[in-house]
Formats: C-alpha cells, structure tokens, sequence
C-alpha cells in the first residue's frame, strides 16, 4: 500500500510539472461503485468533488465507456459528451482518461484549465502514456500483493488442513475409546445388583456418565462424517460456474422459515468463477443456516454477488442480533460456537473457501446483523 500511494504522488508531482492547470487523479472503489478523489494540484483552482457516481458526469462517462475525452470549451462540449459537472465554473478546458490495463479499470486521471482550447493532440498524448505508465504499476502492485495473500492462504489452508486430519484420528479415538463406556456402566450396574445394592446417588451418576460419552460419541460421528464429505469433494475438479446460479442453488438448498425474506442482488457484470462446486455450495449452506438461526424472529436474508478486483465477492447477510465483537476474532476456530452447535460448520466453510483459493470473512455489529463474505477466484484469474 505505501508503494502504491508513492506512485500516485509520483505521477501526479510529473502531470503538475507538464500541465499549468489542475490535475485530479480518482481511484475507482468496487465496493462502492464510486469514484474517489485521492490527489489534487494546483489548489487555486476550486476543489474537485470527494466522490463520484459512475452515472454522473464526464469523470462517469469515461468510466463507463473506457476511452479517453476531450473538451476544448465546457460552454460547447462535443456531441455524445454528457455536461460538465465542475465545482469550479471558471473551467473551460478538460481532458480525461481511464486508468487501464489488462481490461482491469482502476480510475481517471484528468487535466483542466481555465482558458478555452489550451489542451491539444500532445496534452492527450502524454496523459494517456501516464495513465498507462500507472496502471501498469498498480497492476504489478496489485499481483505481488496478491501472489502474498495466495501463499498466504495455501499456508492457512494447509494448517487447517493438518488440524482436520488431527481432528479425524481423534474422533476415530474417541469412538473406540467411549463407545465402551455404556458396556462398562451396565457392568457396574450388573455388579450392584449381585450385591444387592440400591442407591438412587450411583444410578443418577452413571446415567450421567452415559448421557455425557453419548453427546462426545455423537459430536464424533458428526464431525467424521463431515471431514469424510469433505475430503470426497475435494477430489472433483474445478469447474467454472456463474455466481448468480450458486446463489440460487443455495437458496434453493434452504427450507425458509415463513417469517424470513430472502433477497437477490447480482451485478449485471459480475464475472464467473472457477471453484469446486460442491465446496462452495456447502459453504453457501452453511452461511444460510447460520443466517436462519441468527433470526428466531424473523428477518431478512440478502445474497449478493459483485466483482472485487480479480475475485468475486458472494456476500450471505442478515438482520439478526449480531455477533459479539469479542467472539469475531475465534468464529472460524474449530468447536467453537456461539450457539450450543458442535463448532465444526464455520471452520469447515473457511477451510472450504481456502481449498477454493478464496477466503471466507465476517463483519458485524450486534444489533444490526452479520455479513459473512465469500471470496472465490475468477475464471479469468
């Protein structure tokens, strides 16, 4: 990020250099769809706007059209060209061009002056080299940092990999080990009615005992079943699917209660992914049962689906109590739950995300509901 932000100062230190006008530089924000004022010079001009919608303005049109655009008088623009939207009414002369490359759009970088036709053929030129010249440095940013959280992630992934495994051979121990103890009770049992020995504090006592291997046995078997059901999907093969059609297998995967709305939000641009199906469908199961039990009252569940750099984001929300902030940092931990479960579902859906290449976080505010975000791989990445 420190890298990053030295490249924006550079480039806009060399553009106030070669422009006598001001010089704006937006970096586009996915998650909000806006554009996002983060250098400025020459400040006797009026100060640009914080924040644009990819709809307004000539900053939103080369957004949206990716191309390069050209005023010489804000009084006259060209044909095709949307109005002027200028804090500063003195403006006459602009010029603006998407930061681009590889199709991967990262924002504008704009000149404008105060006199009518300053920019010319050598203005537009030399700003769409400088475009260029950044974007091909936030890409190389952008990869490197990424190359770090995948080998990050194939760390985390191959650590709860290992804990899944100890967690298999210690189920397997625990069913040879504590599927004795009912033979053992009926054995003392047996014992004290040879010696004819009747005490109600022995009996409630070894009913305890049995009641209390039973839920360790059943959390067992629970738990085995599941890292087997895992271990059978990782075998299949990555396929590449869109993400609306997951999201409606998982809704469709979900018996709602009648006191819960559920809700689609899908991107018209949102790119496909390349995962194992039956992974992430299990993921996305998990999250929408975890969203119904957050909700004995009823709410509403959103299921989102959106771009977020090279990767998709698959978002399960809901409107119920929220989680604790102290519980936040441990709810992917192993057999750990907030509500009286076995532990397992949270950790097996990170576990899951990881094996995808993904990753699999949370947000929430108690009070105000939980978003739970899924992230998978594009097909193109």
């Amino acid at each position: 990020m420190t890298q990053l932000e030295q490249a924006y100062v550079i480039v806009l230190h060399i553009a106030e250099k070669y422009c006598s006008g001001q010089v704006v530089i937006r970096r586009y924000e996915e998650e909000t769809q806006e554009l996002v004022t983060i250098g400025v010079s020459h400040h006797q001009y009026f100060p640009p706007l914080p924040r644009m919608k990819l709809d307004e303005g000539i900053n939103g049109q080369v957004a949206r059209e990716r191309r390069s655009i050209v005023i010489y008088d804000t009084n006259r623009p060209p044909s095709g060209v949307v109005p002027a939207k200028l804090p500063d009414l003195t403006v006459r002369s602009l010029v603006f061009t998407p930061i681009m490359f590889k199709k991967r759009y990262y924002g504008n970088l704009g000149f404008s002056h105060k006199e009518v036709g300053h920019f010319r053929d050598a203005d537009v030129h030399f700003l769409e080299g400088l475009t260029q010249q950044l974007a091909s440095t936030i890409y190389r940013l952008e990869t490197a940092r990424e190359r770090q959280e995948f080998e990050q992630r194939a760390i985390s992934a191959e650590t709860m990999s290992s804990i899944g495994q100890i967690a298999f051979e210690l189920t397997h121990r625990w069913g040879n080990d504590l599927g004795l103890v009912r033979s053992y009770v009926n054995d003392i049992r047996s014992e004290l009615k040879t010696l004819n020995v009747t005490s109600n504090f022995i009996t409630e006592k070894l009913e305890n005992i049995v009641r209390a291997a039973g839920a360790v046995l059943n959390l067992s078997k629970e738990l085995k079943q599941a890292l087997v059901r895992t271990g059978e999907a990782i075998a299949g093969k990555p396929v590449v699917i869109k993400p609306g059609t997951l999201l409606e297998e998982a809704q469709d995967a979900t018996s709602l209660p009648s006191n819960i709305q559920i809700c689609l939000e899908i991107d018209d641009n949102v790119a496909a992914v390349r995962v194992i199906h039956s992974l992430v469908v299990d993921i996305l199961r998990n999250l929408m049962t975890n969203a119904i039990d957050a909700m004995p009252e009823g709410g509403k569940i959103t299921l989102k689906a959106h771009n977020a750099g090279r990767f998709v984001a698959l978002e399960v929300i809901d409107t119920g109590a929220g989680i604790p902030q102290q519980s936040l940092s441990k709810i992917f931990d192993l057999f750990y739950s907030t509500k009286g479960s076995s532990g397992f579902g949270l950790w097996s859906a990170r576990t899951n995300a990881l094996r995808n290449q993904g990753d699999l976080t949370v947000k929430s505010q108690e009070g105000r509901g939980t978003t739970f975000t899924l992230l998978l791989p594009g097909a193109e990445r």
